[in-house]
């Protein structure tokens, strides 16, 4: 068993068997609320615990967790070639030994030249040499150099592989260098999993009360007084409306957060409870 304290990273994948927590799972479901843990459900390596002490049977370590599977799947998009990567490669196949068949040629040719006397040792001086040979070989190897195909033969799995870092930096997955290049002609894109294209932050947009006794005015203050002790992200935006508001809060006493259900306090003369429908 794993015990995993508040605020710290889960460090296994597994099934929790005692305690209870919200924990922020945003790095692999993309949702910005913390997904409430209880016995018998499962957690991932790699997430965040929230309040709550969780006692986690491990399930998978090291290559086997879900967060080192993301990872693999980094690497081998790495590793599968784009269409043009393989064209460019049928042509440096061809190229590159017709390339150094002309540098070859070019030295032999210069280097008869030299041995014929054709060049003289006053143009090989002002070409800055001491050696006819060198000469020849020399332009040689600037045929060799300018000629080869270099950027054509590694121009593309550089770009794949700077493409493929930079999305999984931004939480953008691709699963190969195929994929990647098929991405320039996309013009929609369809997304199946609502609460995943956010801001990651949330706000306050209404305040409904079902009383005729308390203002809505009323509600946020006693709501923003209570989420003052909390870090619930839901609490957090209350808090900033009520602020926002300029509301008058007051510091909670006795308060106690129950993890992934709600909280309670007191606020003067009055016991506040704040949490889902079930819990209260």
């Amino acid at each position: 068993l794993v015990k995993i304290l508040p605020g710290s990273q889960v460090p296994v994948d597994g099934v929790v068997v005692r305690g209870a927590s919200a924990v922020n799972e945003s790095m692999v479901t993309g949702e910005t609320v913390p997904s409430p843990k209880e016995v018998s459900d499962q957690v991932v390596g790699g997430t965040i615990n929230g309040s709550g002490v969780l006692y986690v049977r491990v399930g998978a370590v090291g290559a086997d967790t879900v967060l080192s599977k993301i990872m693999r799947v980094v690497s081998e998009a790495q590793m599968r070639r784009p269409n043009v990567q393989a064209f460019a490669d049928r042509i440096s196949s061809i190229f590159v030994p017709t390339v150094v068949a002309f540098a070859i040629l070019t030295w032999t040719v210069w280097l008869i030249a030299v041995n014929e006397g054709w060049l003289g040792q006053q143009e090989v001086e002002m070409a800055g040499f001491h050696d006819s040979h060198t000469v020849a070989f020399m332009f040689g190897c600037a045929v060799l150099v300018i000629a080869c195909p270099c950027a054509m033969g590694l121009a593309t799995p550089t770009a794949v592989m700077v493409g493929s870092g930079v999305g999984a930096h931004h939480g953008i997955l691709f699963k190969g260098g195929d994929v990647l290049e098929k991405g320039a002609a996309v013009d929609t894109l369809i997304f199946d999993k609502t609460g995943t294209l956010t801001t990651s932050a949330l706000t306050v947009t209404h305040v409904l009360t079902w009383n005729d006794s308390l203002t809505s005015s009323q509600l946020l203050e006693l709501a923003a007084s209570a989420e003052s002790a909390s870090e619930h992200p839901i609490g957090k935006a209350i808090h900033a409306h009520a602020k926002i508001a300029e509301l008058e809060l007051h510091e909670p006493a006795a308060f106690q957060a129950c993890a992934g259900q709600g909280l309670s306090c007191r606020l003067q003369d009055s016991v506040v409870l704040l949490g889902n429908r079930e819990w209260l």
